[in-house]
């Protein structure tokens, strides 16, 4: 194999690699890949730290160049710690707090054949960047309430002034 077949990538012509920014809401996609791969520790970023990178496209909303969205979801690969990333994201795709035995008989398979919806919110990088953030991943089929929209907070308004029937000593 080559040099450049080892260690070069390719891109498609015309494709910038770069993907559109969904509005925030709720998406039908399917989980494409799930890859591994290392990212500088947040307390010490000479120290690389192993994660998954979950990849999911929508299956039924397209960009502008006729593409689908595609919103990307980093996690540790440390399951198990309730405040764990990939824990909450196995738990929320499943529906339920899955065991250590249940995890660890996950098919990836199983889970890129199914539907998901993702729910997504629009979120600003550290360099500034506008991305898609992942919210939530949930099975379509999931009972219960579900929240299928980002809560914004109503805008403040002015207090409207109240009519007093007291009347201003001073007032001439």
């Amino acid at each position: 194999m080559s040099f450049f077949a080892q260690n070069a990538s390719v891109q498609e012509p015309g494709g910038s690699g770069e993907y559109e920014i969904a509005e925030a809401g709720t998406y039908n996609c399917r989980l494409i890949a799930v890859e591994m791969a290392e990212q500088p520790d947040f307390n010490d970023p000479n120290v690389m730290k192993p994660t998954f990178i979950w990849k999911f496209e929508t299956t039924d909303i397209f960009d502008s160049q006729d593409r689908p969205f595609r919103f990307v979801k980093f996690t540790g690969r440390t399951f198990g710690n309730e405040k764990a990333h990939l824990t909450n994201l196995i738990n929320q795709m499943m529906g339920r707090a899955l065991t250590t035995r249940e995890f660890q008989a996950l098919d990836l398979d199983e889970l890129m054949e199914k539907p998901w919806k993702v729910m997504v919110d629009e979120h600003k990088t550290q360099a500034g960047k506008i991305v898609n953030k992942i919210v939530s991943v949930r099975s379509p089929q999931r009972k219960g309430v579900v929240v299928d929209g980002i809560v914004k907070p109503a805008p403040k308004q002015a207090r409207p002034a109240q009519d007093d029937d007291i009347q201003d000593p001073f007032k001439d």
